[in-house]
């Protein structure tokens, strides 16, 4: 039987595969798709709220996708795409620091009492010295930062076992053991939240007219196992004003609705809906919260195109792995195949990046949790282009770190 953690926590996570049921994102669905999750969803809303016993409805967390671990008992860490490391080389340098610090002793001892390695998989909200008017911004969405520690706070998703280098599920009273024994660490510098603490089933109003929707879905003509693009063309286009209609609603229903950690009014990125008797999740995000994004992460998206036209610049190719394999049959043969060309044109990039990278710490409108966190991983991106050749191979091309 699926566990209550578990439950929620495959409304959430899209980037792990353990026991994952994937979210269908309702804004790219198909027309069966779109229909069939109307049809499966509608008939569980009654004057804009649904049935808390067919559904769960989830906020999504904005944070710093974090994975805190033990390898033989050691505590590790990992990031979005990271891999397994120290807590000094990951992108989050002073949480990771900070985390290590205070929690590799307890992690180890709950290591010790378990027999086992295990894994926390969650979301990061890091505070440190970033606060602005009681709320922090890691992203786009602002938490109230008395809703954590002094230093932040980590929703946790999962525990999972890890053995022999792969992580699979624990027994479930053993989960529940250690998600106590978690639970049992909060203090005032520091908060571990479970993931029913982002259930926001009853905050949630459909303001949908499920009535007539429902008629719009059941029309005859729209139940086709298939659609034909020239023939159902104008079939296809009614489906698509509606699925638009749908999401804007669905969108205004978001930026209406109160985040677990959040101020009344303040954007959540987005929910996920999931249906308890089928097992079906479906997520749906904020316009609003995508245009404040934008706005925060503007400068910094100037960025990473520099890195990938210096590549090719020097290569002739862009970095997909097709072309990099391409790129080490040569330098197989002959390793400076490539050198004349990467000193000829590294001084012009490293100026263009250096000049984006200054942009970015001169803009003043970036809430400065969210700032924080681009500058580190703008500053990745510049150390990447002033680079040795040798290394440059090396880590752009083959890989290697």
């Amino acid at each position: 039987m699926e566990s209550k953690f578990l439950k929620l926590y495959n409304l959430i996570m899209e980037d792990i595969s353990t026991q994952r049921v994937p979210i269908r994102k309702i804004n790219a669905m198909k027309p069966q798709e779109f229909l069939s999750f109307l049809k499966e969803f509608l008939p569980l809303i009654k004057d804009g709220k649904v049935d808390l016993n067919e559904v769960r409805i989830s906020e999504k967390i904005d944070g710093q996708a974090l994975r805190l671990m033990t390898v033989n008992g050691e505590m590790k860490f990992e990031s979005s795409y990271s891999g397994v490391m120290n807590w000094n080389q990951v992108p989050m340098k002073e949480a990771a620091k900070f985390l290590y610090d205070n929690y590799s002793q307890l992690f180890g001892d709950i290591h010790n009492e378990i027999g086992s390695d295990f894994k926390l998989i969650g979301e990061l909200i890091w505070i440190g010295e970033m606060e602005e008017s009681g709320k922090v911004t890691p992203v786009a969405a602002s938490y109230l930062t008395n809703k954590f520690g002094t230093h932040g706070g980590m929703v946790v998703f999962d525990i999972l076992k890890v053995e022999n280098n792969e992580t699979v599920p624990f027994e479930e009273e053993k989960k529940d053991e250690i998600f106590n024994m978690i639970r049992d660490l909060n203090n005032e510098d520091f908060s571990f939240y479970l993931i029913e603490s982002i259930d926001i089933t009853k905050n949630v109003t459909f303001d949908l007219d499920v009535g007539q929707l429902m008629q719009l879905v059941n029309n005859p003509e729209f139940n086709k196992e298939r659609f034909d693009k020239r023939k159902d063309a104008q079939l296809l286009e009614e489906i698509a004003k509606i699925q638009q209609n749908v999401c804007a609603q669905l969108s205004r229903t978001i930026d209406n609705t109160k985040g677990a950690f959040s101020e009344e009014g303040d954007l959540i990125e987005g929910i996920v809906i999931k249906i308890l008797g089928s097992g079906n999740q479906y997520g749906s995000f904020s316009d609003k919260y995508k245009e404040v994004k934008h706005q925060y992460w503007g400068t910094f998206n100037k960025i990473e195109p520099i890195t990938k036209e210096f590549f090719k610049a020097v290569f002739g190719l862009y970095p997909v792995p097709a072309n990099k394999n391409k790129i080490k049959a040569k330098l197989d043969e002959n390793p400076n195949e490539f050198k004349e060309q990467f000193e000829k044109v590294q001084p012009e990039y490293v100026e263009k990046i250096e000049q984006a990278f200054d942009d970015l710490k001169n803009d003043d409108k970036i809430p400065k949790a969210n700032k924080k966190v681009q500058i580190s991983m703008a500053q990745n991106q510049v150390n990447k282009v002033k680079l040795s050749y040798e290394e440059y191979v090396k880590h752009e091309v083959y890989g290697e770190r």
